[in-house]
């Protein structure tokens, strides 16, 4: 029989564990697609791209989740409090190391909060989620397919013992939002071609009190 001292072992390695594992789903299977458009609900791609010493940096090259990028989400239904996902979404292997991701969202305010890969202990690792940096994106009624902006995500770099880089450090506050809408087109014509081109709802940096917003009617980037 386990001792007291043997179970705390037990679930502690079973925490460790759980936060190391990824579970990478990539595209959108029809079934989803078509539960997605029944609920209202818009498939929103966002560009994430790092940025050390004036060089690019891939923030999800990695094949172990853990090591990239980690992001989370959070809307009306969590009251602004974002949460991590356990599963990131793309249409294609090639487009994730672009730092494409995309996101299934019902209309209405969301954030998107960012951390570097976790290099601390898990718990203390979750608590800074409250004081993430983050990105708001307003999705209209009625939006099928969106585009959230490009991020070009400044930090400081780090090396993983395998040689790829890493951002060990973010730097928010000179972090700005380009436009890659016509590359955005292709890969919802090339992989998600039944939701039509994509409507520019470009993503800005959130600050101060969280806004939680009824959605409003579709208004497309100018």
């Amino acid at each position: 029989m386990m001792n007291r001292v043997s179970i705390i072992i037990v679930l502690v390695t079973a925490i460790g564990l759980a936060s190391c594992v990824s579970i990478p789903r990539g595209p959108l299977t029809p079934d989803e697609l078509a539960d997605a458009a029944r609920a209202g609900k818009a498939v929103v791609m966002v560009r994430i791209l790092g940025e050390a010493d004036g060089e690019p940096i891939s923030v999800f090259e990695s094949s172990h989740w853990e090591d990239n990028l980690a992001v989370a989400l959070g809307g009306f239904e969590t009251g602004g409090e974002v949460a991590p996902l356990g599963t990131l979404r793309w249409v294609s292997e090639a487009a994730r190391k672009e730092g494409w991701i995309f996101f299934v969202l019902a209309p209405g305010t969301h954030y998107m909060a960012l951390q570097p890969p976790r290099l601390t202990g898990f718990f203390t690792y979750q608590a800074r989620w409250r004081h993430a940096p983050r990105w708001r994106i307003e999705v209209p009624a009625g939006l099928r397919a969106g585009y959230g902006g490009t991020l070009i995500l400044p930090g400081k770099a780090s090396k993983w013992a395998f040689g790829a880089k890493f951002l060990m450090f973010l730097a928010p506050g000179r972090s700005r939002i380009v436009n890659h809408e016509k590359r955005a087109a292709e890969l919802f014509a090339a992989h998600l071609p039944g939701l039509g081109p994509p409507t520019r709802i470009e993503m800005v940096r959130h600050a101060g009190p969280v806004i939680i917003r009824t959605p409003q009617a579709r208004k497309p980037a100018k």
